[in-house]
């Protein structure tokens, strides 16, 4: 075998066992950035700061609201979240249950209780809401988490529209 050989073999070796490698598991100094991560976003809708909930997201992150399109990239995330405050005031209780991963990916789920008031008391108030939420983190070359993706949803189904006055019955 010739030097040559015997490098390409050894190369070849070498990537094949990096790529049969897992990823280390998520350390618990990862676990507790991207809880705090998820601490400094809710807070910050809590407190109606629409940058301080943007910056939570990577520039490319999605957010999938409940009972609308999802909003893909800082610029909507930034209108979604500029109309919900400015509309209402919140107040988010959330736990977060589970944060896990792998190297650079992480997930964190939880739950939440959501109380609003809207900023119009003309308009009908908007009843408390308990749901759940799931969040996707990559690490970033900074070594910080952002939110690749968050989605959450009410526990309830939302209240049946009321049904209007009956049409007139023709003679």
């Amino acid at each position: 075998m010739s030097i040559r050989s015997a490098v390409i073999a050894l190369a070849f070796t070498a990537g094949a066992l990096t790529a049969c490698q897992t990823s280390r598991p998520l350390s618990p100094a990862d676990q507790a950035a991207v809880r705090a991560a998820d601490s400094i976003y809710h807070a910050a809708l809590t407190a109606g700061n629409v940058d301080g909930a943007v910056a939570f997201f990577a520039a490319d992150a999605t957010v999938m609201p409940p009972n609308a399109p999802a909003v893909h990239g800082t610029d909507a995330i930034r209108q979604l979240f500029g109309g919900l405050l400015g509309t209402m005031n919140v107040t988010l209780a959330v736990k977060s249950e589970r944060v896990a991963g792998q190297g650079n990916l992480a997930y964190n789920m939880g739950s939440y209780h959501l109380t609003g008031t809207l900023k119009d008391s003309s308009r009908t108030p908007i009843p408390p809401e308990d749901g759940k939420y799931l969040q996707v983190f990559l690490r970033q070359a900074d070594g910080s988490w952002k939110a690749v993706a968050d989605i959450w949803n009410a526990n309830a189904a939302p209240a049946a529209p009321t049904a209007g006055p009956a049409p007139a019955r023709r003679r």
